[in-house]
């Protein structure tokens, strides 16, 4: 009882000091509107009901980890007989964070995140169990074949990875392929977001603020570029229709970027958006108000296939 007592004691201190600096930070009131917005607006924008169950039947069973799942079948079944309490502790909290996958509907790779270490103990239980329970001359081979399953299934992803990228090198015009299918606006291709940003950036001052139009931050981490205004990314901008959120993150947005306009604005076209949702949710036209900002203030100063390059008009020079 101590020790767990010390271990929640640890765990509450850590948080309070966390909550003290960003207090401290005066970030505090916006650190709790962000978990407010992910409770009421991004929490509703998952998979449909009805596909979240066959997409966490293929995350704990298909995906990379899934190869320690039989595994951590025979530990449950052994730990049931002999440590009820345990038993029932683990399978609770790996069903509670397979339910939890569920419930958000997004089965991205990190959300899976909270059911390995219960999925890891059960797996090693159930290891236990099988090298105790095997013996003979049979034991050893099939010990061996079940580890050597493991590694290939386990091996197959990144092996498949590896081709694809090997394969990628083999001409300019693959590897800017391979780029745009594996990483969208994220990869280096010829004319993506990082090739424009660092062009832009050159011809700008320091710490220079250009307008990206997209779903991440990742090139204003590079060449000390800032974003013109508190939203890196524009999806507040977007989720949650007609919600109080949205309404004042949008007039926000409005009055920072009135306030001190950036000389760039990339906008994604077609091309880069493949995805009906995409689309819809990089669509100017759906911020009114953006969209009237960006062509009474700015000219279309040219275009790659995935990007809109506008360039802020200066004011015209008054006559004496």
């Amino acid at each position: 009882m101590l020790r767990s007592l010390a271990v929640l004691s640890g765990m509450a201190a850590v948080i309070c000091v966390m909550l003290l600096f960003l207090q401290q930070s005066h970030a505090l009131p916006a650190y709790l509107d962000v978990q407010r917005w992910n409770r009421d607006v991004y929490a509703g924008l998952g998979d449909p009901w009805l596909t979240r169950i066959p997409a966490a039947i293929v995350g704990v069973l298909v995906v990379p980890w899934g190869v320690a799942a039989p595994a951590a079948i025979f530990g449950g079944v052994s730990l049931w007989r002999t440590r009820r309490l345990p038993a029932l502790a683990l399978v609770t909290a790996f069903l509670g964070a397979v339910a939890g996958v569920i419930l958000q509907g997004k089965g991205w790779t990190y959300h899976w995140l909270p059911m390995l270490p219960f999925l890891a103990l059960l797996a090693d239980a159930g290891f236990v169990m099988l090298r105790r329970e095997t013996a003979g001359a049979a034991a050893g081979t099939f010990r061996g074949l079940m580890l050597s399953l493991a590694l290939v299934v386990a091996a197959l992803a990144p092996a498949q990875r590896c081709y694809r990228y090997v394969r990628s090198r083999l001409s300019p015009q693959a590897a800017q392929a391979y780029e745009r299918r594996e990483f969208r606006y994220y990869g280096r291709h010829a004319g993506g977001a990082y090739d424009l940003t660092d062009s832009l950036a050159g011809i700008e001052p320091a710490r220079a603020r250009i307008m990206l139009w997209a779903m991440h931050q990742a090139p204003f981490l590079r060449r000390d570029l800032q974003p013109p205004t508190r939203y890196s990314v524009i999806r507040p901008l977007f989720d949650g229709p007609g919600s109080a959120y949205r309404q004042r993150y949008r007039a926000a947005f409005m009055d920072e970027m009135r306030a001190e306009p950036p000389r760039w604005w990339l906008l994604p076209t077609p091309a880069l958006l493949a995805r009906e949702a995409e689309l819809r949710d990089h669509d100017l036209d759906g911020f009114p108000a953006a969209a009237t900002f960006l062509r009474d203030r700015y000219r279309l100063a040219g275009q790659s296939e995935e990007w809109q390059i506008w360039e802020r008009q200066l004011p015209a020079a008054r006559t004496p």
